[in-house]
């Protein structure tokens, strides 16, 4: 076992971009793509640099950003080709002045192909297309019309369409292909998401329902041009390949996704019924499908985009009768999931689900698998659409395992957080309060774990009395809990949930260790928020001031609602 300093125990730390940045400029090279000088390198090391400052008014700002375009002036091109200075240029972008925009779009339409497929430039393309976008999206937003399309607005659409016009060209091309991703992105009313990642092989890692969503209006040319896309694509006579190589697997999950948020549904079902027909029905039949990385992941947004009817489609025609088999898949045991996540009616996510356990040892089968992510999935699923809970409560029965030690595995938390909104959730609540004062701590202390409790307060279905015992339970563990990062904010939610009665109690244990509570930063904030200062010195005024944030929390409750969670009841339906 190596020492906790050794020089083995220790991960090295990349350099920065800036330090290589540096180290190249040292020996004479100044950046890979186009050549610039030495003075202008270091210019637009130093810019980086100070980018990472904070400025001290948004004036200085302005004239900083101001000042590094001004030396742009008539070498756009040239210097958006350059590895270091395309950094800068793309970074402050959209803190530029509409003058600087025009001159870069100007710059870029005189010749726009070498762009597209630059290494460097088009990650500029991409970032012009997005400021564009966006600044356009302002304008419909303020004249509340689009009849009057500005200059920039056609800018969008001549970039959008000179990509659809060479699209069998871009579509190979590592560089192009993502400048394609972002002209849809911005065609159907997207913005850039810290949520989607693009993987080196150029697949997409998503959260769908937060990417699907549409931010402001868009022109009906915007609209009109994403369904040229969905036109050409659709009579690619290679477009059952296209899903298993990760460059165009990526441009069709953009596709649909980008489809699904303009609202073009019947567009978007259109060329998933086309992919079912010439690619999914094929390939699943000899299990070649379910084997790609690239054709997994598209299907898996065609679940996400797909009308419910459709979704129903995707399962009969690819899925049904194999579900027992991809749940313990290391590929297709995501698309299981989500089916799950998106399954649109109780029927058919009672037969998928009776398909996955049939047999008495489905349920270990998984776990021995590893693919916890199943679980989570189903119990969700359980729990939105308010079916086959006693089911699957009464399938994920499992005997203990027979040892002091355990880890809080995400799933695992996720899947507990779910059966605690079950219409009866009592064999959970059971389970939690038979563990032991100290395993509670350590579970709601774990950064996985600590949201558990929250579900416990929170859940409509545990009742008040559910609630006392799991306080009383943690009697002699508040400290513990307040001290801990993740257990200060478990706290929070129990103090958020329970009476005064309580909360008298919890304060008392809390008031008679304050040494070890203020010594912690988790710990001081807690004392403030539950006015333990005030506690110590009257508590009749601490109970008036308690009683007043009850009547003030029962207010808003009545304005904004019970709390209840709204998937809790509501069951989608098909349309």
């Amino acid at each position: 076992m190596e020492a906790p300093g050794s020089k083995h125990g220790k991960r090295k730390r990349n350099k920065s971009f800036i330090q290589t940045a540096k180290k190249y400029g040292k020996q004479g090279r100044f950046g890979r793509g186009s050549h610039v000088t030495e003075d202008v390198y270091q210019y637009f090391v130093r810019v980086l640099e100070m980018s990472r400052q904070e400025f001290g008014t948004i004036e200085d700002k302005e004239v900083f950003v101001s000042n590094v375009f001004g030396e742009t002036v008539g070498e756009e091109i040239n210097l958006s080709c350059n590895q270091l200075v395309s950094r800068a240029i793309e970074k402050f972008l959209p803190c530029a002045s509409a003058d600087v925009i025009e001159r870069f779009t100007e710059a870029f339409s005189k010749n726009l192909r070498p762009i597209f497929g630059d290494p460097f430039a088009s990650h500029v393309l991409q970032k012009l297309l997005l400021v564009v976008a966006q600044k356009t999206k302002e304008t419909l937003s303020e004249e509340q019309e689009s009849d009057d399309p500005k200059e920039k607005n056609d800018w969008v659409v001549q970039i959008a369409r000179f990509g659809l016009n060479n699209i069998e060209d871009f579509a190979w091309d590592t560089y192009a292909n993502h400048v394609l991703r972002t002209a849809l992105l911005c065609l159907s009313g997207g913005e850039e998401s810290e949520n989607v990642k693009e993987g080196k092989d150029g697949t997409l890692n998503v959260k769908y329902t937060e990417i699907i969503i549409r931010k402001g209006n868009v022109p009906e040319t915007y609209t009109e041009l994403l369904r040229e896309y969905e036109q050409s694509l659709a009579s690619w006579p290679q477009i059952a390949d296209l899903a298993f190589e990760g460059l165009t697997s990526g441009l069709l999950q953009s596709l649909v996704i980008a489809l699904k948020r303009a609202g073009e549904t019947e567009s978007c079902d259109h060329f998933i019924k086309i992919l079912i027909e010439k690619c999914f029905k094929k390939y699943a039949e000899d299990g070649s499908l379910f084997e790609s990385d690239y054709a997994m992941h598209f299907m898996d947004s065609c679940l996400a985009t797909a009308s419910p009817d459709l979704i129903e489609t995707i399962y009969r025609s690819c899925l049904k009768d194999k579900l027992k088999k991809l749940v313990t898949h290391s590929k297709a045991n995501f698309t299981v999931q989500r089916l799950f996540d998106f399954c649109p009616d109780k029927e058919l996510m009672a037969e998928c689900l009776d398909e996955v356990i049939e047999t008495e040892d489905a349920m270990e089968k998984i776990f021995k698998s590893g693919y916890f992510g199943v679980f989570s999935s189903m119990a969700k699923a359980c729990k939105r659409l308010g079916h086959k809970q006693g089911v699957f409560l009464l399938k994920g029965k499992q005997k203990p395992n027979e040892s002091n030690r355990y880890i809080v595995n995400l799933h695992g938390s996720l899947v507990i957080q779910a059966m605690l909104h079950f219409n009866k959730p009592i064999k959970v609540v059971n389970s939690l309060l038979d563990m032991n004062p100290q395993e509670l701590q350590v579970l709601f202390c774990d950064p996985k774990g600590s949201r558990i409790l929250d579900a416990y307060m929170e859940s409509v279905f545990v009742g008040a009395k559910s609630r006392e015992r799991m306080i009383k339970k943690l009697g002699g563990m508040f400290v513990e809990l307040a001290v801990s990062k993740h257990g200060s904010r478990s706290l929070e939610a129990a103090w958020a949930a329970v009476a005064i009665k309580q909360r008298h109690g919890i304060a008392c244990e809390l008031s008679s260790r304050d040494g070890q509570l203020t010594a912690s930063p988790y710990g001081r904030i807690i004392s403030s928020k539950i006015a333990l200062p005030l506690f110590r010195q009257s508590l009749e005024e601490w109970l008036q001031f308690q009683s007043g944030q009850e009547k003030k929390r029962d207010l808003f409750a009545d304005i904004i609602g019970s709390g209840t969670p709204s998937d809790s009841t509501e069951v989608p339906v098909k349309e």
